[in-house]
């Protein structure tokens, strides 16, 4: 399945796609499809930055 890589967390790239329609856990990386802690901000195995939950936006890049 190929991945859009913008992640607005709906479930399609996620563990429960199969069953659809539930949304992605918190810490659901979109790249490598492993699960980490709720509160990471970067993939624990490819290094990738793990999409913000609705609502929180990133900091500002000067």
């Amino acid at each position: 399945m190929a991945r859009c890589m913008y992640c607005c967390h709906c479930g399609k790239c996620g563990p429960s796609s199969a069953g659809g329609g539930a949304l992605n856990p918190p810490g659901w990386c979109i790249f490598c499809r492993h699960q980490n802690d709720s509160h990471s901000e970067t993939c624990e195995l490819c290094g990738k930055p793990l999409p913000k939950p609705a609502g929180i936006a990133r900091p500002a890049q000067d």
